[in-house]
C-alpha cells in the first residue's frame, strides 16, 4: 500500500513539473515604461503603428519620409485592449522628443508591431 502511495507521488510530481516544462513562458504582454525600438520596414509605411499619412506629414511638417523614426527608442506610456481584444499600446519618444517634430505620442496595434518586425 505505501509503495502504490509513493508511485502515485511520484506519477502526480512528474506529471506536473512536465507540464509546466511543456508550458512556453511568455513575458511578451507590454507593460506601462516598457522601452521599445521602432525598426525600418522593408517598404517603407508603417501599417501597425499608427503614424500620420505621408500627406498630413508633408503638409504639418514638410517631411515626407519615416526615416526619421527608424532606430528610435520608444517609451510604452498607455497600454488598452481594443474591441478586437487586440493590445493597443500608445508610445512617445525615449529622449522626449516628439514625432516628427510634431506628435506626442501615437498608438501601434503591439501584436501587428512586433509580427511586422516595426517595433522590437
Amino acid at each position: 500500500m505505501r509503495k502504490l502511495q509513493n508511485i502515485g507521488l511520484l506519477s502526480v510530481l512528474f506529471l506536473f513539473t512536465a507540464t509546466l516544462w511543456a508550458t512556453p513562458f511568455s513575458d511578451t504582454e507590454p507593460k506601462v515604461g516598457d522601452v521599445l525600438v521602432i525598426q525600418e520596414t522593408e517598404n517603407g509605411n508603417y501599417d501597425a503603428i499608427k503614424f500620420p499619412e505621408r500627406n498630413i506629414l508633408h503638409k504639418k511638417t514638410g517631411l515626407s519620409q519615416y526615416n526619421r523614426v527608424e532606430g528610435m527608442a520608444v517609451e510604452v506610456i498607455a497600454v488598452t485592449t481594443n474591441a478586437k481584444g487586440e493590445t493597443v499600446v500608445t508610445i512617445q519618444p525615449k529622449d522626449g522628443s516628439k514625432f516628427f517634430r510634431y506628435w506626442k505620442s501615437v498608438k501601434a496595434n503591439y501584436q501587428k508591431a512586433i509580427e511586422n518586425g516595426e517595433l522590437k
